[in-house]
């Protein structure tokens, strides 16, 4: 409830004062003038236009004469603010920022300044002294570096050094050869530069006999790989030995007292090799009954027996001469049938036999057989039909 009465009681305190500070402007009041010279706004402060104030009646007026009142706020001439037009570089835009711009306040007695970003300043690098860094390869170009010419800056830039490559210096003094056999070969050739560039090639294989082998000594065959390269041939070889031929032998029959049937020397015809073997004595081996026949012979249709012999020994071919005697006492009778060959497969026996006489026959007949070498050196065996030596 105070604080109501006490509202109320500065609303009429507060009438009153008005009321009597009109009627004391309007009937014989005179104004007790302040005066405030204009002051011209600056870039950060407002200013203002010349008035005059009254301190008794609290009121402003534009002249002096009080004719004219105006509110306080009609003295402001508000502050201009900063003007930047002017820009100038600050020159220190780098290779790769921007620089600066600075400018002074274009009003009157104001000398703040401003600075901002000269935007598309950077002056960007100056690269043109390249220097190769001896880096190519047989087969890539290989790359030169520059650094930034300007002041205090260290940046570099690589570029290709453009046909630089060096292309491949295969060494054909060291070629490395492979062989596969007698017959295949293949040559790698290894680059100077880079030894794991490599380069084979397969070589063509050619061979000569560079050595006879003979029955004493072995031989040597020689074998040739040849490659081609830049024009050049370059050849490997690779030797083969060849075993000892045979001996070339030749036998010749030569007779001496102190061998009866003769004797063989036996003798290489390229070197010294010989050697003598005697010649065998004939000998008797086999004489074997195989079988029986019926033959027609000069003396007519007689019944036979076949007979197989073998002998050994001699020198050259064996001639077989076989006689058949009717009779045991051979010397005495006339021979009844005579055979002549060089074959000692069979021998057929004939005689005339029946079935009932044929044990009488083989009992009664002989056959005297003569075997002759090539030489002429023979041996005789007088046999019985039967088997039984006569």
């Amino acid at each position: 409830m105070k604080k109501k009465l006490s509202v109320v009681f500065l609303a009429v305190i507060s009438c009153f004062v008005f009321c009597f500070s009109a009627a004391s402007c309007t009937d014989k009041h005179t104004h007790l003038l302040t005066h405030y010279n204009a002051v011209e706004a600056t870039c950060t402060e407002d200013g203002n236009t010349e008035y005059w104030y009254c301190t008794e009646c609290f009121k402003y007026f534009s002249d002096k004469s009080c004719k004219n009142e105006i509110n306080l706020s009609d003295t402001v001439i508000s502050k201009t603010g900063h003007s930047f037009t002017n820009y100038i570089s600050d020159n220190n835009a780098t290779c790769t920022e921007n620089g600066t711009k600075t400018a002074t306040c274009d009003n009157d007695g104001c000398s703040v300044t401003n600075t901002i970003t000269n935007e598309n300043s950077a002056l960007g690098h100056i690269f043109t002294n390249y220097i190769s860094d001896n880096n190519a390869t047989c087969t890539n170009d290989g790359t030169k570096t520059a650094q930034c010419e300007r002041d205090g800056c260290c940046a570099t830039d690589t570029i290709t050094e453009e046909n630089t490559a060096s292309g491949h210096d295969y060494n054909t003094e060291n070629i490395q050869w492979v062989w596969d056999g007698y017959t295949s070969a293949t040559a790698t050739l290894i680059c100077n530069n880079d030894n794991s560039h490599r380069y084979s090639i397969t070589a063509t294989v050619s061979s000569e006999i560079t050595q006879a082998a003979t029955c004493q000594d072995t031989g040597i065959k020689t074998y040739t790989a040849s490659v081609s390269y830049s024009g050049k041939i370059f050849t490997d070889t690779k030797t083969e030995v060849l075993e000892k031929t045979s001996h070339s032998l030749v036998t010749e029959y030569r007779e001496d007292e102190d061998w009866i049937w003769g004797y063989n020397v036996t003798h290489c015809e390229t070197c010294s090799y010989e050697y003598e073997t005697a010649v065998p004595e004939i000998e008797f081996k086999t004489f074997q009954r195989i079988g029986y026949g019926t033959t027609v012979t000069p003396m007519g249709v007689t019944n036979n027996i076949i007979y197989r012999v073998q002998f050994t020994g001699g020198y050259g071919e064996l001639t077989y001469n076989f006689k058949v005697y009717a009779s045991r006492d051979y010397t005495n009778v006339p021979v009844y049938y005579e055979y002549t060959t060089t074959q000692t497969e069979s021998f057929t026996f004939y005689c005339p036999y029946s079935t009932s006489t044929m044990a009488e026959a083989l009992e009664k007949y002989v056959i005297v057989i003569t075997v002759t070498d090539s030489k002429g050196h023979s041996i005789s065996a007088p046999l019985a039909a039967n088997f039984t030596v006569y």
